[in-house]
């Protein structure tokens, strides 16, 4: 007698291996991993742009001896300059003119009502001629200090003289006569005692070889005593 088949059972396990085995698993992407870039290395000796780095470079024996030499060299050019314009300007100041006072004197003595009137002798001292040379003098009497004097009275401008040359070592007289000026007895009194001081000022004007304009000034101050003028400053 046969027995009707029966459906053999699963055996426990086997219909979820083929089910898993027939299932279709998705790929998986592998995660990105992080390499460097190799594009642009930097690299020892280079900046961020590839270019080569210039290292400082140190001076040779040679070159800083070189450099050196160079430097003494126009110190010394330099220094010899110096000495050159400070020699040019000792043989300006010793060739060219030199003007001062060589006498001053009155011409008459002093009457009263009468312009008093002086006699000036100009010498150039210098090696070159003083060329337009002028001249120009006053008078003043008081009895302030000197230093007020000046102060208040300042000296005359020179005026044009007919002869205005004067050769080195040559002297050149000049007369003034104060036309603007009568003096009293009691001022020639005072000044005779003392009381007041009588000042003659004067300034000189001439160009030198250079052509350059020189002045000279001059205040002098009447001493009865000895009939003779002493000098009270110039510049």
């Amino acid at each position: 007698m046969l027995l009707p088949a029966q459906a053999s059972k699963p055996i426990h396990g086997q219909t979820e291996r083929n089910n898993t085995s027939n299932q279709i698993t998705p790929p998986v992407s592998a995660s990105p991993v992080y390499k460097p870039s190799v594009e642009n290395p930097v690299r020892p000796g280079q900046n961020a742009e590839g270019q080569q780095e210039e290292k400082p470079t140190a001076f040779t024996r040679p070159e800083v001896l070189q450099i050196s030499i160079s430097g003494l060299l126009t110190l010394i050019v330099f220094w010899q300059l110096i000495i050159y314009i400070q020699q040019r300007n000792v043989a300006w100041r010793s060739e060219r003119a030199y003007v001062g006072v060589d006498t001053l004197q009155f011409i008459r003595p002093l009457v009263p009502g009468e312009p008093p009137a002086v006699l000036v002798v100009f010498r150039n001292a210098g090696r070159t001629p003083a060329w337009a040379f002028t001249s120009g003098a006053g008078l003043v009497v008081s009895n302030k200090p000197i230093a007020e004097v000046i102060k208040e009275n300042p000296v005359p401008r020179p005026v044009a003289d007919l002869v205005n040359f004067v050769p080195a070592g040559a002297t050149r007289r000049v007369d003034f006569e104060m036309r603007n000026i009568r003096l009293t007895q009691e001022a020639i009194s005072d000044i005779a005692n003392g009381t007041v001081r009588l000042f003659v000022m004067g300034s000189v004007q001439f160009r030198d070889f250079r052509k350059k304009q020189r002045v000279f000034r001059f205040r002098s101050f009447y001493d009865p005593a000895s009939n003779s003028f002493f000098e009270a400053g110039y510049d």
